[in-house]
């Protein structure tokens, strides 16, 4: 087996384009789940099993977001450099904010669909979701590549 090449953020390449694919089809089913119109009879759901849903769809997005595009901490698969350094320092916070207005403009497109209304709430649960979801994917990424962990992101993709 030959071994992964890596790409920009210290991964191989070929595991970026899975997490990057995967992120897209995960955005587009979240779009395409909010796009349904809600039938007209009333559910027996709990208030907060709603803001749960909208935790779990957009901690899934942070996870494959932070898999897919967040570079790698200096000193775990790339160079220090100076110009990049404050970059990888703030790129989480940026997916963070990339993320919060996608959930934004999810839900105010939601003004439009029957049976549907943008809610603020829902916008936390989904920005508190993609955070949670964010830090576990960048915790992932960061303890594969610890030294003893038996896994390489580097070669044994």
């Amino acid at each position: 087996m030959r071994p992964a090449i890596p790409s920009s953020t210290g991964r191989p390449r070929d595991v970026l384009r899975v997490f990057r694919v995967a992120t897209v089809v995960w955005a587009l089913a979240i779009l395409t789940a909010t796009s349904l119109p809600v039938p007209d009879f009333p559910t027996a759901l709990p208030t907060w099993a709603d803001k749960a849903v909208h935790f779990t769809l957009y901690c899934i997005f942070g996870v494959l977001v932070a898999l897919a595009f967040l570079p790698l901490p200096a000193g775990q698969g790339q160079a220090p450099d100076d110009a990049r350094s404050g970059i990888r320092r703030h790129a989480g916070w940026l997916v963070l904010a990339l993320l919060a207005i996608f959930a934004g403009a999810d839900e105010l497109h939601q003004h439009w669909i029957r049976g549907r209304m943008p809610s603020p709430a829902d916008w936390v649960a989904d920005v508190a979701g993609a955070w949670v979801g964010i830090a576990i994917g960048s915790y992932i990424w960061r303890s594969n590549r610890r030294p003893g962990s038996g896994i390489d992101r580097e070669t044994d993709c």
